[in-house]
């Protein structure tokens, strides 16, 4: 069993593939992360977050964000995060890398979740 602190660094991805309101509503932990000021060149997404001020760790990391981040390929203006139950204030930073990892744009955003659950974020130039 995870302790309580443990579990509240920990995040998830959902890659949102169709309207959540079809599927009676969404979970109260859902996040849903609107995605603007995309380009053409940008492949890939690295995510960075901490919840309640405290950096987020991916618990299913990969190769190439680590435990601190994690990477969206495809669908990139619209993804959800799962964030733990209890959680008070989400922040997000996102860099927009293209296929030589340089970052092509950026942005970042915060959520006060007692008031939300839609975080919409622009990409501009670094």
């Amino acid at each position: 069993m995870r302790s309580f602190s443990s579990l509240r660094h920990a995040l998830s991805l959902v890659l949102l593939t169709g309207s959540l309101t079809g599927c009676g509503g969404r979970p109260d932990n859902l996040v849903i992360v609107e995605v603007s000021g995309l380009l053409p060149r940008i492949t890939e997404l690295y995510v960075t977050m901490k919840l309640d001020d405290v950096a987020a760790k991916n618990t299913m990391p990969i190769s190439e964000s680590g435990t601190s981040a994690f990477v969206v390929y495809q669908q990139m203006e619209r993804f959800g995060i799962e964030v733990p139950v209890n959680t008070q204030r989400l922040e997000v930073d996102i860099k927009g890398f293209d296929t030589s990892r340089e970052t092509v744009r950026q942005g970042q955003g915060s959520l006060e979740l007692s008031k939300s659950h839609d975080l919409s974020i622009e990409l501009l130039a670094p």
